[in-house]
């Protein structure tokens, strides 16, 4: 299924105005602190590959909290198998470290990289001859056991962010205070079907 840039438009406001009904848009409501958490989730896998990134919140035009984690976009890679789990494990780390953060995680903040996710785990299963759903609910609960095994890292980054509102690259690294655990996203990708214990030719 395809969607065209319309479309994506359509269901990101739709995205910002269930969350903002529900949590409001102000510096003192839930909204600020999981768009920090969400952020921190992307910063915090990103370091388990050894790319440090830059991270900052802040309110956009409609005076919605965002936030953005280095370049973001999907890389330029060549889109194998194991590339495009690495990305998906990427997508899925913002609402996740949400939900690891505060048991909840916001429509507007998480729902385009949960529609992302989803849409290229059925790209990829596709391709592995996966049953789509198994494949997203796993590479899941890979991505939140990382968040979990360096919960209070990210509970810091996020505290720190919500604060700041920007942290420069070098900071996110020494508040993270993470070795890199793979050499790239294939490396990523790779522990991915290993721990799926899935081999293809």
């Amino acid at each position: 299924m395809l969607i065209n840039a319309i479309d994506l438009k359509k269901l990101e406001q739709h995205f910002q105005r269930e969350h903002v009904s529900r949590f409001g848009n102000g510096d003192e409501t839930h909204t600020r602190a999981l768009v920090a958490h969400h952020e921190a989730g992307h910063a915090l896998l990103y370091a388990l590959i050894g790319e440090y990134k830059q991270v900052k919140i802040f309110k956009d035009r409609e005076l919605y909290w965002v936030g953005r984690t280095g370049d973001e976009g999907f890389t330029n890679l060549r889109p194998t198998p194991e590339v495009i789990l690495a990305e998906i494990a990427l997508l899925m780390s913002g609402y996740l470290a949400e939900k690891v953060c505060s048991r909840n995680y916001a429509l507007s903040s998480s729902g385009m990289d949960r529609s992302f996710a989803k849409a290229r785990s059925l790209l990829v299963s596709r391709y592995l001859d996966l049953d789509a759903e198994f494949l997203y609910v796993q590479l899941e609960s890979i991505v939140t056991s990382f968040l979990l095994g360096h919960k209070a890292s990210l509970a810091t980054l996020s505290k720190r962010l919500r604060k700041a509102q920007y942290l420069p690259a070098k900071t996110t690294k020494l508040i993270l205070k993470i070795e890199p655990r793979f050499d790239s996203y294939n490396g990523l990708g790779q522990f991915i079907l290993s721990t799926l214990n899935y081999k293809y030719i």
